[in-house]
Protein backbone atom coordinates (compact mmCIF):
# COMPACT_ATOMS: atom_id res chain seq x y z
CA UNK A 1 0.00 0.00 0.00
CA UNK A 2 1.21 3.51 -0.79
CA UNK A 3 2.78 5.28 2.23
CA UNK A 4 0.70 8.39 1.64
CA UNK A 5 -2.59 6.48 1.59
CA UNK A 6 -1.66 4.58 4.75
CA UNK A 7 -0.71 7.84 6.45
CA UNK A 8 -4.06 9.44 5.59
CA UNK A 9 -5.95 6.38 6.80
CA UNK A 10 -4.02 6.39 10.09
CA UNK A 11 -4.61 10.12 10.60
CA UNK A 12 -8.34 9.75 9.98
CA UNK A 13 -8.65 6.68 12.21
CA UNK A 14 -6.71 8.23 15.09
CA UNK A 15 -8.54 11.55 14.90
CA UNK A 16 -12.05 10.13 14.62
CA UNK A 17 -11.45 7.52 17.35
CA UNK A 18 -10.15 10.21 19.67
CA UNK A 19 -13.19 12.37 18.84
CA UNK A 20 -15.59 9.57 19.80
CA UNK A 21 -13.75 8.76 23.04
CA UNK A 22 -13.46 12.44 23.98
CA UNK A 23 -17.09 13.12 23.06
CA UNK A 24 -18.32 10.32 25.33
CA UNK A 25 -16.06 11.53 28.12
CA UNK A 26 -17.27 15.13 27.80
CA UNK A 27 -20.88 13.93 27.65
CA UNK A 28 -20.53 11.90 30.85
CA UNK A 29 -18.39 14.34 32.83
CA UNK A 30 -20.04 17.50 31.54
CA UNK A 31 -23.45 16.68 32.96
CA UNK A 32 -22.61 17.78 36.54
CA UNK A 33 -21.32 21.09 35.14
CA UNK A 34 -24.54 21.58 33.19
CA UNK A 35 -26.62 20.73 36.27
CA UNK A 36 -25.03 23.69 38.03
CA UNK A 37 -25.55 26.01 35.07
CA UNK A 38 -28.98 25.15 33.66
CA UNK A 39 -32.47 24.19 34.84
CA UNK A 40 -32.67 20.43 35.44
CA UNK A 41 -35.15 19.78 32.62
CA UNK A 42 -32.65 21.32 30.16
CA UNK A 43 -29.57 19.32 31.19
CA UNK A 44 -30.10 16.09 29.21
CA UNK A 45 -31.33 17.72 25.98
CA UNK A 46 -28.58 20.35 26.02
CA UNK A 47 -25.94 17.70 26.78
CA UNK A 48 -27.17 15.56 23.87
CA UNK A 49 -27.21 18.55 21.51
CA UNK A 50 -23.67 19.42 22.58
CA UNK A 51 -22.54 15.84 21.91
CA UNK A 52 -24.08 15.77 18.42
CA UNK A 53 -22.60 19.19 17.66
CA UNK A 54 -19.22 18.03 18.96
CA UNK A 55 -19.28 15.00 16.66
CA UNK A 56 -20.38 17.02 13.64
CA UNK A 57 -17.73 19.68 14.12
CA UNK A 58 -15.03 17.07 14.81
CA UNK A 59 -15.80 14.94 11.77
CA UNK A 60 -16.09 17.99 9.52
CA UNK A 61 -12.85 19.51 10.78
CA UNK A 62 -10.90 16.24 10.57
CA UNK A 63 -12.06 15.60 7.01
CA UNK A 64 -11.60 19.19 5.85
CA UNK A 65 -8.13 19.37 7.38
CA UNK A 66 -7.34 16.04 5.75
CA UNK A 67 -7.70 17.63 2.34
CA UNK A 68 -5.37 20.54 3.14
CA UNK A 69 -1.63 20.47 2.41
CA UNK A 70 -1.14 16.76 1.77
CA UNK A 71 2.49 16.54 0.78
CA UNK A 72 3.36 12.95 0.00
CA UNK A 73 5.24 11.17 2.78
CA UNK A 74 8.35 9.62 1.29
CA UNK A 75 9.34 7.58 4.33
CA UNK A 76 8.10 6.44 7.73
CA UNK A 77 9.54 9.42 9.60
CA UNK A 78 7.71 11.88 7.35
CA UNK A 79 4.51 9.88 7.69
CA UNK A 80 4.73 9.95 11.50
CA UNK A 81 5.50 13.68 11.48
CA UNK A 82 2.51 14.26 9.19
CA UNK A 83 0.18 12.33 11.51
CA UNK A 84 1.48 14.10 14.62
CA UNK A 85 1.16 17.51 13.01
CA UNK A 86 -2.35 16.95 11.67
CA UNK A 87 -3.73 15.37 14.85
CA UNK A 88 -2.02 18.01 17.01
CA UNK A 89 -3.64 20.85 15.08
CA UNK A 90 -7.02 19.10 15.21
CA UNK A 91 -6.83 18.50 18.98
CA UNK A 92 -5.58 22.02 19.71
CA UNK A 93 -8.28 23.67 17.60
CA UNK A 94 -11.06 21.54 19.03
CA UNK A 95 -9.79 22.15 22.56
CA UNK A 96 -10.08 25.89 22.00
CA UNK A 97 -13.56 25.34 20.55
CA UNK A 98 -14.54 23.36 23.68
CA UNK A 99 -13.45 26.13 26.03
CA UNK A 100 -15.29 28.71 23.93
CA UNK A 101 -18.42 26.57 24.33
CA UNK A 102 -17.91 26.55 28.10
CA UNK A 103 -17.70 30.33 28.13
CA UNK A 104 -20.82 30.64 25.97
CA UNK A 105 -22.80 28.22 28.17
CA UNK A 106 -21.66 30.11 31.27
CA UNK A 107 -22.72 33.42 29.70
CA UNK A 108 -26.14 32.04 28.73
CA UNK A 109 -26.63 30.51 32.18
CA UNK A 110 -25.81 33.80 33.90
CA UNK A 111 -28.34 35.59 31.71
CA UNK A 112 -30.96 32.93 32.45
CA UNK A 113 -30.35 33.19 36.18
CA UNK A 114 -31.06 36.89 36.03
CA UNK A 115 -34.21 36.35 33.97
CA UNK A 116 -35.84 33.27 35.53
CA UNK A 117 -35.64 31.40 38.82
CA UNK A 118 -34.99 27.69 39.09
CA UNK A 119 -33.59 25.19 41.53
CA UNK A 120 -30.57 23.12 40.58
CA UNK A 121 -31.57 20.20 42.83
CA UNK A 122 -34.97 19.33 41.35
Amino acid sequence: MDTNVLTLILYTTISLTAAVVLGQNLYKNGEPFLKQMLPMHWVKPVNQILLVGFYLVNVAFVLLYLSMNNKAAENTAQAIAFIFHKTGVVFFTLGIWHFCNLLIINFIAQKLKKTIQWTTNS
